[in-house]
Parts: C-alpha cells; structure tokens; sequence
C-alpha cells in the first residue's frame, strides 16, 4: 500500500501520531474541520448541561473503519468553538461522535469511560451517588460525506445538537388529610441501575430526534439514590399543593440524572427485587391546633431503619412503582398521601420482618407520573399499594 500524506499543524501531526502509516488518505488543504453547537431548551436544574455553560465537550470522527482523530477537546473560546488540534478533511465520509462532560476522578463522582470501535464510539456511564454531585450527561452525532468525484469540496463546520442522554426524576408530594400530618426529611428511590452502556444509534441527532431505550446497554447491579435535608433545611409539611421532597438549595437542584431503564415494581413475597420510591417521613396524628400524636414510625419497624433527628423519629414509606425511563425525559412522580381515601404507603420493604405492610390501615398512596414538556412531553398515572 502507499504511504499516505498529511496536511495538518504539527499539533495535528503529534495527534495523529499512534495512527498506521500504511493507509491512503488525500487530506484537503485550506478548510480545517471545524464545529457548530446547539441544544435544545432544559428546565431549570442547576447540573443540567446548556450550550451556555457547556464550555468544552469531547469529539471523535470515525471514517474508513477507524478513528481519524479520538476524544478531541473542543472548547468554546472567544465566540467560536476551538479545537485542541488542527485537522483537515479526508476523502472519505466521517461520523462524528461528540459528548459532555469530561470523566472525572474519584470519590463520590461520576465515572464516565468512552470506547472507540471500528464503526462506533460507546459511553460506558455511572452517575454519582449523591445527587448534587450527579452530570448531565449530552451526546451529538453527525456525519459528513466525502464530495463526488466532479464535485468541490466545500466542507467546513461540522453541526453538532447535542441531546441529554439520561433521565431527570423528581419527587414531590402533597397530603390531602386534615387528620394526619406528614412531616418529610428524606426521599429515595431504590432498586434501580446503577450504571449502564449509552450507544449512539445510527440517526443524526437532530433537534427533534429521540433516542429509544435500546441505546442503554449493560445495565449494573440495583442500587438505591437518597436525598436528605441539610442541617440548614428545614422538615417539609406536607400540604394540599404538590411541593418537591428533593431539598434543593439556591445553588444546586437535587433532582436524580439517572440511567434510562425499565423495572418492575416491588411486591411483597414475590418481586423483591423490584423498584420502589419512599420517603422518609413521620406522620402524626392531629389532636389540636397545637399538638400531635405521632403514630409512624411506630414499634414495628426495625430500629435499625429509624432515623432521629432533634429528638423526633423518622421511617421510610415506600410507594412500589415500575419504571420506564427512556433518554431525554425528566420524569416529576408526585405522591398524594390519603388523596380519594388512601393511605400512607407501605413500611420500607428493607424491613425484613413488616416491610409492605401499610402504614395505616389498607389505603394505598397514589401517584402520578408527568413529563416536563421543555423535555418530551407525556404523562401517566397510577394507584400503587
């Protein structure tokens, strides 16, 4: 085969250095390869990731069944989008596989790895645990074709829209009794994934493209998010207007980025393994304008599963639920404790001797599960035990 020949800086040059030297490649003079960004609207959580403050994100072009350039930081300075190195264009077609953010370290973050195939490029993900520390992971692809044989070779920007990759999810809740009071400190959302393999499917990702459940691959073991008040926070009461349960403060949001996946609920005795939200609360009853009786937790639930905090006692009350969470979507459950005759939930089934018990009585909680529609619009409801 011939030697082939290069046109490039010679940061380009130290790029390109690992790549064979045994391929034919004509790179066109003049015209580097250069990128254009958009992204769709977002709501307003702090993590979310914007055009505003994407500030670098990371590309790979993949032509001839093999990668041209890989993991190419491009970043967002003096108005335009400037790569970390200089390439022109071959004379053959290229895909163009770009995302955001960067893997970080260590301790309580993220894990992000991307893997360059022949063909493809795959993001093996893992949010963080803790929700204000969980990325909002976006991805674009494209492609560019090589010019025909008479035509001119007028290729440029390469136009990148880039599109969340995971599921938003939030949590709120109202109580519609006046004989019950719900005092809230937490929320969870357990039996879950918690880590999966985002492939990008063979589409561009144009603004009105929607990626299906099968880019998500791989899915880990079940793993349980939580989120708690601060010291700083004060307990939510629950009222008749839904409020969020995810103590957000001014600086962060807390609702979960979490993988796109599908579960079945938990039941007792027989789907044990399955999903479920719970909050961990204490419900009291109303004995006066000035006093109540607290009736949950009460003695059966494990000692082990009560959490105290200035002097009062706190228990988890689960609401199981299946999932169905595709890419792109931010999902608002909102749980209406004693709404239309129900209940308060069932004891956290992490209770090995009454978890699934109810709480109170044989009421259930019900939920409703909406969609933002700055995300994709759709909706859904359901009565849960």
């Amino acid at each position: 085969m011939k030697k082939k020949q290069f046109f490039m800086t010679a940061l380009a040059a130290i790029a390109l250095a690992s790549c064979s030297n045994d391929e034919v490649v004509t790179l066109k003079q003049g015209d580097s390869i250069g990128f254009r960004t958009s992204m769709n609207r977002t709501t307003s959580r702090a993590a979310e990731t914007t055009i505003g403050n994407l500030g670098t994100f990371y590309a790979t072009a993949i032509g001839n069944s093999a990668a041209y350039f890989s993991d190419l930081a491009v970043t967002y300075t003096n108005k335009s989008w400037v790569p970390a190195g200089t390439y022109y264009w071959p004379d053959y077609d290229l895909a163009f596989y770009a995302y955001a953010p960067k893997t970080s370290a260590t301790g309580d973050d993220y894990t992000l790895t991307p893997s360059i195939g022949a063909n493809e490029q795959t993001i093996a993900y893992k949010p963080a645990t803790t929700a204000s520390a969980q990325k909002d992971l976006v991805v674009a692809y494209n492609t560019v074709a090589a010019p025909g044989a008479n035509e001119v070779d007028g290729r440029n920007s390469v136009s990148l829209n880039f599109k969340h990759a995971l599921s938003q999810i939030e949590v709120q809740a109202t109580n519609a009794s006046s004989t019950y009071q719900v005092d809230v400190i937490g929320v969870k959302v357990a039996n879950v994934a918690e880590s999966g393999t985002f492939t990008y499917d063979s589409e561009v990702t144009t603004a009105s493209h929607r990626f299906e459940q099968g880019v998500w691959t791989g899915l880990g073991s079940a793993t349980t998010y939580t989120v708690a008040k601060t010291d700083a926070q004060e307990v939510i009461t629950l009222g008749s207007t839904a409020e969020s349960i995810m103590f957000t403060t001014t600086d962060v949001n807390n609702n979960w980025m979490l993988i796109p996946q599908s579960t079945n609920q938990w039941v007792k005795d027989t789907q044990t393994t399955g999903s479920y939200i719970a909050v961990l609360c204490r419900i009291s009853r109303i004995v006066s304008a000035s006093s109540t009786e607290q009736i949950y937790p009460d003695s059966r639930v494990d000692a082990d599963l009560v959490t105290t905090v200035n002097g009062v006692e706190y228990a988890y009350s689960a609401v199981p639920v299946s999932i169905s969470w595709l890419p792109g979507y931010k999902y608002t459950y909102t749980l209406n404790f004693f709404a239309d005759g129900g209940g308060a939930g069932v004891i956290d089934p992490d209770d090995d001797d009454n978890g699934g018990d109810a709480i109170i009585g044989g009421g259930t909680i019900s939920y409703t599960v909406t969609v933002d529609e700055e995300w994709i619009p759709a909706s859904g409801s359901a009565d849960m035990e």
